[in-house]
Order: structure tokens, then sequence, then C-alpha cells
């Protein structure tokens, strides 16, 4: 039986069809403590649209409305769904649900992993992480653990999220770093290629301290992701409006168009729309959801999975999150401390 979280959106669905009676239909939760004795009872109804019946619900704002102080108490949830109209219980939907920290992360443990951060900011981060972890399937320590060693190494202990930082001075544009890839070959690059082949220009825009020569962070964004990633031109501004974002930060309009259809598909409650409104990302639910939106996008719990608890596997993850870091060893070390705290 999965975990579902005290704060995590559920919806209890029905399909009604032959079934209804009338437009509406009962729906009644209970919540049980671990012996699956009665905590407290919600009595609602829901209406029925094209042969379907839903129930959206957060344990947290039941328990609050049936004034249970202490929801440790509360280990399960039974659903309910009236589907023939008889108020009985006989022939109709009823669900189970066991209540609890499925994605294994706790206030205590997300302050170990973030100990910089405000506690404000570590409780917004956590409960929006928490309420989406299982619609993303972002939801055993191994997937955890993964997923939490690259936000740390994006955000820092502090969770600062921000936009890219593309202060590069003028030689760190010309100059090339070295990878390996998942296939063992050594690659040699540039932050961005663009500048390989246009050295004055990364002399232009690029930071030159000599001369108190600052970076121009939009023109460099502009060029670094012009017609790629699914940008337009130089013109087109795409290269900084959809330069990189959120807690993985995400680049490029195709990624960006991709991510969002994600949220769609897999969170459509969180009201985020990253193409319209690119800046949304910079809020926490908007920052937490694009990320986790990336990641499953771009099958990063299979290769969590996959990759399981040797740290050196830990590379397969950072080749799709950012491929040139040199930050490399320090998200091992990300991963090693995130599964220490999880074992605890």
């Amino acid at each position: 039986m999965n975990k579902y979280g005290l704060e995590q959106n559920i919806v209890l669905r029905v399909d009604a069809d032959g079934f209804k009676n009338s437009d509406n239909i009962n729906v009644k939760l209970t919540l049980l403590d671990k012996d699956e004795k009665e905590l407290g009872v919600k009595e609602d109804t829901t209406a029925i649209e094209n042969e379907i019946g839903k129930y959206p619900f957060i344990i947290k704002d039941i328990a609050e409305e049936l004034n249970i102080e202490d929801m440790n108490q509360i280990k399960y949830i039974k659903g309910w769904i009236d589907t023939d109209g008889d108020g009985k219980v006989d022939y109709d939907e009823e669900v189970m649900l066991e209540v609890g920290n499925g994605c294994n992360l706790d206030l205590d443990k997300f302050k170990q992993i973030f100990p910089n951060a405000t506690d404000e900011k570590r409780e917004s981060v956590l409960e929006v992480f928490n309420k989406y972890c299982q619609a993303f399937e972002i939801n055993t320590p191994l997937r955890v653990a993964h997923f939490f060693a690259q936000v740390k190494e994006e955000v820092g202990e502090t969770i600062n999220f921000k936009n890219e930082n593309l202060n590069y001075s003028a030689k760190r544009l010309k100059s090339r770093v070295s990878i390996v890839d998942d296939d063992g070959q050594q690659k040699s690059r540039g932050p961005f290629s663009y500048f390989l082949e246009h050295h004055s220009e990364a002399e232009l825009y690029g930071s030159i301290r000599s001369i108190g020569q600052e970076a121009n962070q939009e023109a460099i964004a502009n060029r670094a992701y012009a017609n790629r990633l699914g940008n337009g031109n130089v013109e087109s501004g795409d290269g900084w409006n959809f330069r990189g974002k959120g807690f993985i930060q995400l680049t490029g309009r195709t990624n960006y168009e991709n991510t969002n259809n994600e949220i769609q598909a897999k969170a459509p409650e969180a009201n985020i729309d990253i193409i319209n409104n690119p800046e949304s990302i910079l809020t926490i639910e908007g920052a937490m959801v694009s990320s986790m939106a990336y990641w499953t996008m771009n099958n990063l719990n299979v290769k969590a999975d996959n990759a399981g608890w040797d740290r050196e596997n830990v590379d397969t993850i950072t080749n799709v999150v950012n491929s040139y870091t040199e930050s490399r060893e320090d998200r091992k070390e990300n991963f090693d401390l995130i599964k220490s705290i999880l074992d605890s």
C-alpha cells in the first residue's frame, strides 16, 4: 500500500457510468489511527461530469476541519463514493490509503540537507515537494537522494534559487573543459560553443577585470542559446527569456514547453504555466514543480533506479542535469550525505 502525505493532493475518482441516480453522489472520508480506530468522518457530495465522479482533497485540511490536533495519529484514510445512490457501501467504490511520508522526507531530515536555509524557506520547499512527490513518483529513498543531490548543488545549503548566472569572463567563454559521457568517451568544449567560434564577441560581452568591463549577461544568453534548444535567433530574445531557472535550472524554449506539458499532465492542479509566464519558475512552487517535471520528463527516476546507491553512478544523472559542470564530485558528496540522512 502506497503512503500518502498529509499535504498531498489526492483525488477520489470513480467511473459513474450506469450507476448514478442524480447529478451528485455522496462521498465519505474516514480518518483512522494505527489500529484502524475511527478518528473522524467527513461527509460531502461531488458532482458527476462526463460520467466521472472526482473528489479532490488534502488529508491535512480534512483533519483541521475535524479538529484533529495531533495529526501524527492519522495512519489511514478510507474513502467511499456512493456510486449507486443507495446510501450503502455494498457494490460501491471504497478505498483505504495509508497515511505517511511516502517520499521519506520530514523537516528534521530536510534541515540536515539544507542547514543554512531559513526555517520558513525549508518548510515552504518541503511542503511543495511532499505535495507533489507522488505525482512525479520521486517517492523512494533512492530517487529522493538522487533528486536532492542535484538540487542541492544547484541552489546550495541556503536554497538560493534564481536565474542562471551568466556572469562569465571573456577568458572563460573562450576556454574548453573536458567531461566523460555515459559511454566513457571524453569530450571537450566550452561553456557555450558559440563563443568558441566568436572570440571577438566573447571579448565584447564577457567580463574583463583589467579594464573594468562587466559581463553583459543578456547578450551572452541570447548568443549562447540562439538557434538551439528550440530557441529563435539572437534577436528573438529567447536565449534570455528561457535561460536557466528553477531548482534544477531549466534552459531553452523546448525544455520549457516539454516541462510545461509534463506539469499539465502530472500536476494540473498546480496551475503553473511556465510558457506564458516563465518567471513563475522563480516562485518556490514553480521552481520545485518545474524541476520535478523536468526530472520525470527525462526519465531520471529510471536512471536513479539503475544507478542505485553507488556514488560513482551519480554522474549518469549529472550528465543530464548539467553535463559540463565542474561540480561532479560535489554532487556525489551531496548524494552520500543525503543517503546517510535518509538511513538515520
